[in-house]
């Protein structure tokens, strides 16, 4: 791939990442804080903090991926099963 191509990649999905997180500030912020309570410990908002972190940029990232992929026309699902089999032989 040429270098201007790789660039021009580079800087559309650093664009669609900056769109994405000012469309879903409220959403991620609501993720991240999910299950805390202000009774529990510092220790367990901060545990839970980071496990939300984790499982919500896995999300976001197959968020975006799928996008590109269909906004591309390279993937188009019917169902949810013909998804999440599209997703699983890419994990595989």
């Amino acid at each position: 791939m040429e270098d201007s191509t790789s660039e021009l990649i580079r800087s559309v999905i650093g664009q669609e990442i900056d769109r994405w997180f000012s469309e879903q500030g409220d959403w991620l912020m609501e993720n991240i804080l999910s299950g805390c309570d202000e009774t529990d410990s510092f220790e367990n908002i901060y545990s839970r903090m980071v496990l939300n972190s984790i499982i919500t940029s896995v999300k976001m990232a197959a968020d975006i991926a799928i996008s590109f992929l269909i906004k591309a026309g390279i993937s188009e699902p019917k169902n949810e099963e013909e998804l999440r089999r599209l997703l699983m032989s890419v994990v595989k």
